[in-house]
């Protein structure tokens, strides 16, 4: 297709980009984009199905997450495909007041009845490929709770679970979610967990879904990368996740904090999958306790609780232990008998 140096067509059509919308004036405006992706959006509470979604980028290299509501997805969803250039007229743009978008430009693009496609049969290629901006592992926290817009990394896979069932409760309601737990490292040694849930847990093996959530998805920053990690490769190691017992009621390490805050909780039973990662720095292992009430013991070799009764001072565990279910970390302390179950040895005979 022949385009002059202002975006016009011999037809007299222009293209205006994605930048240059301006709100409550997109009525005339005709744009010409590239879908990238494209997904059914449902509410996770209800079930019930909320949008179809699509990522597209125009020839400026600018994305825009455009959404089409759920009275209108038969008129819409089939006149999109993935990897095709469409142009578009009669939408409009808005700056979203809550949820998520794809892509950190602050207008969604709103399809609608009246919205009039038209496939293009160009070579995308024309494109920009650059369309991700990949943040460093060292810098992932700065994107915590910042729920405007997705983040994107891309690194080594390090390590690959197997998929299991679990039990979570959201909204009030426990289901069984298929999960899966990989971990990417960057050539600094900086590594990061993530946790793939539902239809998401194939895409390492099977390619990408139809999901908002990006995996290894077929771009050509991907392959370039790709191209450099075939030159050093590494072996991902497997990791072992256990299916959940349906009698236990699992919980965050999260979860566990805010439940001991208060007095009704001190009695209850619950379970927690963390990973014990080291001692707390400056802290001793154990310390001299009678070894009748395991109190410890005074200068004067005698027990404040068992007074003339004492027998003898013995050592006894007190582990500082820091902890971490890959979200959160905490610090445990393991007194006596819990630890000798632990570590299989009393701490006399460690000592």
């Amino acid at each position: 297709m022949v385009v002059d140096s202002d975006g016009k067509k011999p037809s007299g059509t222009v293209y205006t980009p994605f930048k240059r919308l301006v709100r409550n004036q997109t009525q005339q405006k005709v744009v010409r984009a590239l879908v990238l992706k494209k997904w059914r959006f449902e509410n996770r509470k209800t079930g019930q199905l909320w949008s179809f979604d699509q990522h597209s980028i125009d020839q400026e290299g600018t994305q825009m997450h455009a959404r089409v509501g759920k009275d209108y997805i038969q008129l819409s969803e089939e006149k999109f495909e993935e990897r095709n250039v469409y142009s578009i007229q009669r939408f409009s743009i808005a700056k979203p007041s809550a949820g998520y978008r794809i892509v950190s430009f602050e207008n969604v693009m709103w399809l609608n009845r009246f919205t009039k496609v038209e496939h293009m049969k160009v070579d995308h290629s024309n494109f920009p490929q650059e369309i991700f901006s990949f943040i460093a592992l060292e810098n992932i926290g700065t994107r915590k709770n910042v729920t405007t817009y997705y983040t994107a990394v891309i690194e080594r896979l390090s390590s690959l679970s197997n998929v299991v069932k679990k039990s979570v409760e959201e909204f009030k309601k426990v289901s069984d979610v298929l999960m899966r737990e990989i971990m990417i490292e960057n050539e600094r040694g900086a590594t990061m967990k993530v946790t793939l849930r539902g239809d998401l847990v194939h895409v390492i093996k099977d390619g990408m879904l139809e999901s908002r959530v990006f995996v290894d998805l077929d771009v050509q920053q991907v392959r370039d990368f790709k191209t450099k990690l075939t030159s050093d490769p590494v072996e991902v190691s497997k990791v072992e996740l256990k299916e959940d017992n349906p009698n236990k009621k699992m919980v965050t390490l999260f979860d566990l904090t805010e439940m001991l805050q208060y007095e009704c909780n001190r009695d209850k039973t619950c379970y927690c999958e963390a990973i014990i990662v080291g001692m707390a720095d400056g802290k001793d292992w154990y310390y001299v306790a009678c070894s009748k009430c395991y109190k410890l013991i005074d200068g004067q070799d005698s027990s404040s609780k068992c007074g003339p009764d004492f027998r003898e001072a013995i050592p006894w565990y007190i582990l500082q232990l820091k902890v971490t279910d890959g979200s959160e970390n905490v610090t445990f302390t393991v007194i006596g008998h819990n630890a000798e179950k632990m570590l299989k040895y009393t701490a006399e005979e460690l000592r």
